[in-house]
């Protein structure tokens, strides 16, 4: 009995790999804008900031009501912002390897038409800055805006 309590101390005690996530996302992004998807990091990562500067993208659309123009121009609108005041714009859980997830989620899903071309866009002015291991054993790139 006391080891188990032992062992579930141990585990509770240990950070979440979420949670270790959250905390280098912050260390990085700090004030600079991360536009993201949905994704446990992020979610933590609000224990460590205001928030203001975090753009869950799918909720950016919503909230939109899913009109793909009137979210391009929004979304360039604040990447456009944030580069004039000198600050930094990072992605991270937005863009995948091939594309395909890119048009299912936004396109499929959310009736988005035309927006996964714009994400690999933004994608291809973006560069690799960190990548953190996710549970399950893949990983996750943050990107960083150089355009």
């Amino acid at each position: 009995m006391i080891a188990r309590g032992l062992f579930a101390l141990q585990n509770n005690v240990r950070p979440s790999q979420p949670r270790k996530n959250a905390e280098q996302l912050q260390s990085i992004v700090s004030n600079d804008v991360l536009i993201t998807g949905w994704a446990s990091d992020v979610a933590q990562m609000w224990l460590y900031s205001n928030g203001d500067n975090i753009i869950p993208l799918p909720d950016f659309a919503l909230a939109r009501h899913l009109q793909s123009d009137r979210v391009q121009m929004d979304l360039d609108a604040i990447i456009k912002q944030a580069r004039a005041g000198g600050r930094k714009v990072y992605f991270y859980g937005v863009f995948d390897e091939s594309g395909t997830e890119l048009s299912d989620i936004y396109e499929t899903t959310f009736r988005l038409t035309g927006f996964a071309a714009y994400l690999r866009a933004l994608q291809r002015n973006s560069h690799p800055v960190a990548t953190l291991p996710q549970p399950g054993g893949h990983t996750a790139l943050l990107y960083s805006y150089s355009l």
